[in-house]
């Protein structure tokens, strides 16, 4: 354990943004020993999905076109991708409910609508993913389930049933390509069920998929025309705020969109390009974070040394167009939303609904960043967030309509900002920004371990981007 000064991580000057901070990670990281040196757990159980995808999609007849109709054709030719907890912790300490953005020295950055779609390829500009949670009678479940998704599965509770049914139907089934265009399908929904609860919305158990899930997957058609890109935006909010709260050991963030946006923007922190990497072409452009890669050149599985790398990054370090000069070269897919990119919005799913702030972040935009209007009020973040699924489903369209409403105006409310050739903020920016932030989330003044790696933040004083 390394040695510690008296200081501790000290509030915004100016306290009118930042009204988490009392119960923020950032500011307790130093009271715990755990919150200091371990990382956060970072659910998961997806890995048999990205099997099956190499196994199946391209060898059954109909499995690859139905997928494709539902909506998930692009994300499944993404591939598997081990998570870097040490970075998804750091990136945790830096993330604030109030503004859904990590507070970094270059300012705010965050992700968006357009990272889920061109990193994911997954559907934006869509029917909010919500409605009235309802499920058959108890006695009427497993014929539910066999015409679903082919077979009875083990359940847990009355609306939840196991993944680990899913992979073991899988698993006998897979060698078996003479099947019918229902069994295609069956088939297909088992792959999305585990991509859904494994991946993209894991919950504490990681061994779970809720029926109101399911039911999202009757109709091919209509899945299709969902926006799970902004479902799993929402999702992904709420998971890094939970994140950020004093305490939290574990993570519900999904993985694979957090690290593919850390490593597309952060450079000193993505690794290089393995020996022989070719360029992908016509997939998403996570696609290239899961292709052979080289580590050797940054910190990886090193906590501190992100604390350090965030702490010290200088504007030429952040990527704020990663995927110009690329755009391209990715599917349709990957763009067919960008007139909504912009749109300041809430975001669903279910039961959650996060704020969406692109006027945060315009230089990702190639416009200069300005000051931006006030995020929705505390009392309100606070009030959403109490809102949990439980044993009396409900409507949650009409108990979220004046958000569902706003979504569905999407297209009225994008930003407008001012086009530059390179990234640049207005003069006022950056001085407000350091006034409102929190610079360091490590002790400037700790003393490095007596071996491995040596942090530098003790070496300066203040991050100079806010001069």
């Amino acid at each position: 354990m390394e040695q510690r000064s008296s200081w501790i991580p000290q509030g915004p000057k100016i306290p009118d943004l930042l009204w988490f901070q009392p119960q923020h990670r950032s500011l307790h990281i130093y009271a715990s020993d755990d919150q200091c040196d371990k990382p956060l757990l970072v659910r998961r159980a997806d890995s048999f999905f990205w099997e099956c995808m190499e196994l199946e999609i391209y060898h059954i007849r109909r499995v690859d076109e139905y997928i494709t109709e539902m909506g998930f054709g692009l994300v499944s030719t993404v591939g598997y991708m081990d998570y870097d907890r040490h970075l998804l912790t750091a990136l945790a300490e830096r993330w604030r409910p109030e503004t859904h953005s990590f507070h970094l020295c270059v300012g705010e950055a965050t992700i968006t609508l357009e990272d889920v779609e061109v990193l994911l390829g997954l559907r934006v500009d869509g029917l909010p993913v919500m409605g009235r949670e309802s499920y058959p009678a108890p006695e009427d479940i497993p014929g539910y389930l066999f015409r679903l998704l082919g077979f009875t599965q083990k359940r847990d509770g009355r609306t939840a049933i196991l993944l680990s049914s899913i992979k073991e139907h899988l698993q006998r089934t897979h060698t078996v390509v003479d099947i019918s265009d229902e069994e295609a399908l069956q088939r297909v929904k088992c792959h999305v069920a585990l991509l859904l609860a494994g991946c993209f919305f894991p919950d504490k158990s990681q061994n779970k998929i809720d029926l109101f899930l399911l039911q999202l997957l009757e109709d091919p058609k209509r899945c299709g025309e969902l926006s799970w890109g902004s479902a799993l935006l929402a999702y992904t909010y709420r998971a890094l705020c939970d994140s950020a709260r004093s305490g939290e050991n574990s993570t519900n963030m999904c993985g694979l969109l957090v690290q593919t946006w850390a490593w597309s923007r952060l450079r000193k922190a993505r690794p290089r390009f393995g020996r022989g990497y070719v360029e992908p072409h016509g997939f998403p452009f996570a696609a290239r974070w899961t292709r052979p890669l080289s580590m050797t050149t940054v910190p990886s599985h090193v906590l501190l040394a992100y604390r350090d790398q965030l702490s010290l990054m200088s504007p030429s370090q952040f990527d704020w167009t990663p995927y110009a000069g690329h755009m391209d070269s990715l599917p349709a897919g990957c763009r067919q939303g960008q007139n909504i990119w912009m749109s300041r919005v809430p975001l669903h799913f279910y039961y959650v609904v996060e704020a969406h702030y692109p006027d945060r972040v315009m230089r990702k935009f190639g416009c200069s960043q300005f000051i931006p209007i006030d995020p929705l009020p505390g009392a309100d973040i606070q009030r959403l967030h109490r809102f949990k699924r439980s044993s009396h489903p409900k409507n949650w369209a009409r108990e979220h309509a004046d958000y569902v409403a706003q979504w569905n105006d999407r297209a009225n409310r994008v930003v407008m900002g001012f086009r530059t050739d390179q990234p640049t903020a207005d003069d006022d920016y950056l001085p407000w920004y350091a006034r409102r932030t929190v610079e360091f989330v490590q002790d400037p003044g700790h003393m490095p371990p007596a071996s491995g790696y040596h942090g530098r933040t003790d070496s300066i004083t203040r991050c100079g981007t806010f001069y």
